[in-house]
């Protein structure tokens, strides 16, 4: 059932993904068809189930040079872009980073699902926003070679060092959660021991693909300079490092 419900939900966030890049379309040749915008007879409205709704004020800014059509949204004070719509550059990326990418994550460190399969389908998701992104749909194009482009990491990657920063910061009493009831360190002198913890022993699929099980795995894999690294460097540095 959980398997059916994550498949269900990557095809829908592919659909989504299919949408807004028609709209992104279909903005772009409308800004490139028409003349001139008059922004004091264009208004802003707002769509809202709240009964509270936040009310904000938009400010619409048109500048149109020869052979360039720019659009500048500003939020309570004028002078101050929040996005900018170029021609011929529609939002996908932007679209995906915001829409798509956290609802992929979510909560990603507890459920991370290490069957292949079910990580390719994940993945998926991104290849597919990759060639949006991109604008290149040609099944001979490389995709990997656009992720690369576009220096986003492996979504399973990103899962990996999701939860060796959450085990950085139970290490460090950075959270509510005890390390002593969980953490144990490897009864051992040399210098790589003083980091490492001691690993879990599972005696199923289900227990060794729980949180504790798999970080610690991860956490031991780091080096003793970057386990001992302050809080402000070390998700720095853990970016260097590829965990998967």
């Amino acid at each position: 059932m959980l398997q059916l419900q994550q498949h269900t939900r990557v095809r829908y966030l592919i659909k989504c993904l299919r949408e807004v890049e028609k709209n992104s379309v279909s903005l772009t040749r409308w800004v490139n068809s028409i003349n001139g915008v008059h922004p004091s007879k264009c208004e802003a409205i707002t769509f809202t189930k709240k009964t509270k709704p936040v009310h904000t004020k938009y400010k619409l800014h048109v500048q149109i040079q020869p052979g360039t059509l720019v659009s500048t949204l500003t939020v309570n004070s004028p002078g101050t872009p929040i996005s900018t719509l170029q021609q011929r550059k529609p939002p996908t990326k932007q679209c995906y980073k915001t829409l798509v990418k956290p609802q992929l994550e979510y909560a990603s460190t507890v459920w991370d699902n290490p069957v292949k399969r079910n990580v390719n389908k994940i993945e998926t998701v991104q290849r597919s926003a990759a060639r949006l992104a991109c604008r290149d749909h040609k099944p001979t194009s490389s995709v990997t070679a656009m992720l690369q482009k576009l220096q986003w990491d492996s979504l399973q990657e990103r899962r990996a060092h999701s939860r060796v920063i959450m085990l950085f910061r139970i290490r460090n009493s950075l959270v509510a959660i005890p390390a002593s009831s969980y953490l144990q360190p490897v009864k051992s002198h040399t210098r790589r021991s003083e980091t490492r913890c001691r690993q879990i022993q599972c005696n199923t699929n289900v227990y060794s693909h729980t949180f504790f099980a798999t970080a610690i795995c991860l956490w031991n894999t780091l080096l003793v300079d970057v386990c001992q690294l302050p809080p402000a460097w070390f998700r720095t540095q853990l970016d260097s490092v590829e965990l998967v």
